[in-house]
């Protein structure tokens, strides 16, 4: 269910974004990156103990990752990446609870 509602709005977000993306980017985001989607979800539940904030930060661990995509290399660990970019908004969002 979260899996299949974050595809559409990634489809939905790309074509709001300012900088072009093309389909070949589009696929290889969702080839990469969207079957981490509910392992990011439980890690971030279990770093902010609120399934609501939980869902706020992958959705923005998304949108960074989107946005950060014509970075990313392929062949290399997307889901290390995915993770970082996770801790990176949990940290920003709570800097003083730490993890």
């Amino acid at each position: 269910m979260i899996q299949s509602n974050f595809q559409s709005a990634v489809v939905n977000t790309s074509a709001a974004m300012s900088m072009p993306q093309t389909q070949d980017t589009l696929a290889n985001f969702e080839t990469d990156a969207l079957p981490h989607l509910n392992e990011l979800y439980r890690t971030a539940v279990r770093l902010l103990r609120e399934p609501a904030k939980a869902s706020d930060a992958v959705q923005d661990t998304y949108l960074r990752a989107w946005k950060a995509f014509n970075r990313y290399q392929a062949g290399t660990n997307c889901k290390a990446w995915l993770f970082q970019i996770l801790f990176n908004v949990v940290w920003s969002k709570n800097p003083t609870e730490g993890f």
